[in-house]
């Protein structure tokens, strides 16, 4: 059945759906996105957000190596759709202490080595919304017989699936979430040439229909000469439900 009134309007290319949302929601996101819509002549379509304004959000990660395995961190995200209210809603007001509150806590998820440079900036004006901060890591990279050893971040090398028990009786089901893509570009010092040990590029069609995840790794040399290692992950992760027979095929994509 149908039970939210929302008024359609068009807004320069695109259409805008009223009746939801703050003040700080982007005009054209909508939480309804696909959902089924009957409209006043009687006739039953599916609400079509433009591709722009769909949900999704994007992670940027810049890491320059010092010789002694300090890093220096840019993280960028970039947030589009229906989450941008929610963001333009908590940074608009978040007290300035809090804010800085949350930049030590982000940063110190680093190690302990990790302090910040300059401030954590939030964009609640632009579309898409971006939050963005500096850090830098000490003892970012472990340094042993001329070798640099060293942990992508977690976001581009997490589990693909949130899974409990090594083995399951019923059926599971899976919600969707919102697509995401990661990238780390890590620049390394002066002398580095060889590569002991690279993550592989895959691709995966996830078993039951629940989406996609590609990972790609290239290397490269920037404009100095120095090596580069370019890593990204685009994840799609679509409702579904999966027997029980697949759960350790599910288990083999963690691992």
């Amino acid at each position: 059945y149908f039970f939210i009134p929302l008024v359609r309007a068009k807004f320069g290319d695109e259409f805008v759906y009223l009746n939801e949302g703050t003040r700080f929601n982007e005009p054209g996101t909508s939480c309804n996105d696909q959902a089924y819509v009957l409209s006043r002549d009687g006739t039953i379509s599916n609400i079509n957000v433009a591709e722009g304004k769909k949900d999704r959000v994007e992670f940027d990660y810049l890491v320059e190596l010092d010789k002694d395995g300090t890093a220096e961190i840019t993280f960028e995200k970039r947030i589009y759709g229906v989450s941008v209210g929610n963001f333009r809603k908590q940074y608009n007001e978040m007290l300035p202490e809090i804010k800085r509150r949350q930049l030590l806590e982000i940063v110190g998820s680093w190690g302990n080595g990790a302090e910040p440079v300059g401030e954590l900036h939030a964009d609640t004006v632009s579309y898409p919304a971006v939050m963005r901060y500096k850090a830098r890591v000490r003892d970012y990279a472990l340094i042993q017989n001329s070798r640099m050893h060293l942990k992508l971040p977690t976001r581009l090398t997490h589990a693909v699936f949130s899974l409990g028990d090594d083995a399951r009786e019923n059926p599971m089901f899976f919600a969707k979430s919102t697509p995401s893509s990661i990238h780390a570009k890590i620049i390394f010092p002066d002398g580095y040439s060889l590569w002991s040990m690279v993550p592989k590029s895959v691709c995966w069609t996830l078993p039951g229909n629940l989406g996609r995840v590609e990972i790609k790794i290239d290397r490269s040399k920037d404009e100095k000469g120095r090596l580069v290692l370019n890593a990204t992950r685009n994840n799609l992760h679509l409702s579904g439900e999966v027997a029980p027979e697949l759960y350790p095929t599910l288990l083999e994509y963690n691992r």
